[in-house]
C-alpha cells in the first residue's frame, strides 16, 4: 500500500509540472487557439486539476501494482500506451458531442501531447515504486 501511495503521488506531482511545461508553457499559444472554450488562466479551478493529477497518478500506480512494473522504462512504455488509450477514449468522446476542439488536428495534437505527458509520468510512478526492490 505504501508503494501505491508513494507512486500515486509522485505521479501527481510529476504531470502537474510536465503538463505545466508542456503543455501551458511551450505549447499554451497554439493549445489554446484552437480550443472552443476555455477559462481564463486566472480563472482556473486549481483544486480540479489537483484531483485529476491524483487521479491519473493513482490510475497508474495502482495498475503497475497489479503488474508487478518497476522501472523508468517499462513505466514509461506503460504510461505511453495508457497513456494515448485513455485520452483517444476521452478525446474522441469529446469530439463525438461536444464544441471543445475546433478542428481535428489539436484533437490529435491534444492526445499526443498528453500521451507523452503520461508516459513520462508512468516513468517516474514505476521508478518511485521499485526504488529499494532487490534484484534476482
Amino acid at each position: 500500500m505504501k508503494k501505491i501511495l508513494t507512486g500515486g503521488l509522485a505521479g501527481a506531482i510529476t504531470f502537474i509540472v510536465v503538463s505545466t511545461a508542456g503543455i501551458y508553457m511551450a505549447f499554451g499559444d497554439y493549445y489554446y487557439a484552437n480550443l472552443s472554450c476555455t477559462r481564463d488562466q486566472k480563472d482556473m479551478v486549481i483544486w480540479a486539476a489537483l484531483l485529476s493529477a491524483l487521479a491519473l497518478g493513482f490510475l497508474l500506480s495502482i495498475t503497475f501494482s497489479r503488474s508487478n512494473t518497476t522501472g523508468m522504462i517499462p513505466g514509461a512504455k506503460y504510461g505511453a500506451i495508457l497513456g494515448f488509450l485513455v485520452m483517444s477514449f476521452f478525446d474522441f468522446t469529446m469530439y463525438t458531442g461536444a464544441l471543445f476542439f475546433n478542428n481535428l488536428s489539436i484533437l490529435i495534437f491534444d492526445i499526443v501531447i498528453n500521451t507523452c505527458a503520461i508516459s513520462i509520468t508512468g516513468g517516474v510512478v514505476a521508478w518511485v515504486m521499485g526504488m529499494g526492490k532487490k534484484e534476482a
